[in-house]
């Protein structure tokens, strides 16, 4: 073998070692969404004219990428390259409590936000999160605002605000996503006590 050719095989075995290297060490994407619960055996059917709309969702600016973000030490920000939102996020949690309360009010006509402006809900839920966020391993907590609004929109019915936790499972990505959606089932159960107080069929 000619020392040329000995050069390019030992390139070749370098090339070849430094794509098995370099394959060793990527790393995997891993895509998650929210889900709505199940519909409970005995929801009791609400009647509300001209439909519901969930929405607009607003979130935190550090919240509106596809990175899911998380907490470490109290005040260091977490952003994950790996583990990110399947889509909005805002729509997802738009989306999800929309099919949560189309399931407890046994009420089809729940639309979440942006919907068709030549059909705008009679009702309307808006939802303000000021903080939805937690340790990997810890818990995850949502601080969050909301305003029933009767006419389109036009004619605020009643304004609240509380926190909901759910501890996750493990330190997994999974584990912290699942406790979002906790959290977010918490707040929509709250919602669907205020919808049937508010707007509860007269005697």
């Amino acid at each position: 073998m000619t020392n040329r050719s000995r050069a390019s095989v030992l390139v070749a075995a370098l090339l070849i070692g430094l794509s098995a290297g370099c394959a060793s060490t990527v790393q995997v994407k891993r895509y998650y969404t929210l889900q709505a619960m199940n519909q409970p055996a005995d929801a009791a059917p609400l009647n509300l004219e001209g439909g519901l709309g969930i929405g607009p969702v607003e979130l935190p600016e550090l919240m509106t990428g596809l990175n899911i973000v998380s907490v470490v030490g109290g005040q260091q920000v977490q952003k994950s390259p790996d583990h990110l939102w399947a889509g909005d996020l805002q729509r997802a949690i738009s989306r999800v409590i929309a099919d949560n309360l189309s399931r407890r009010l046994v009420l089809d006509d729940v639309s979440p936000f942006p919907w068709d402006t030549r059909h705008r809900p009679q009702r309307q839920i808006s939802v303000l999160i000021e903080s939805l966020q937690g340790e990997l391993g810890g818990s995850v907590t949502l601080a969050v605002k909301w305003s029933l609004l009767d006419q389109q929109g036009q004619h605020l019915v009643d304004v609240g605000r509380q926190q909901f936790t759910a501890d996750t499972a493990d330190a997994s990505h999974a584990s912290y996503v699942a406790a979002i959606n906790s959290v977010i089932n918490q707040f929509s159960l709250r919602l669907e006590a205020e919808v049937r107080q508010q707007w509860k069929a007269p005697d």
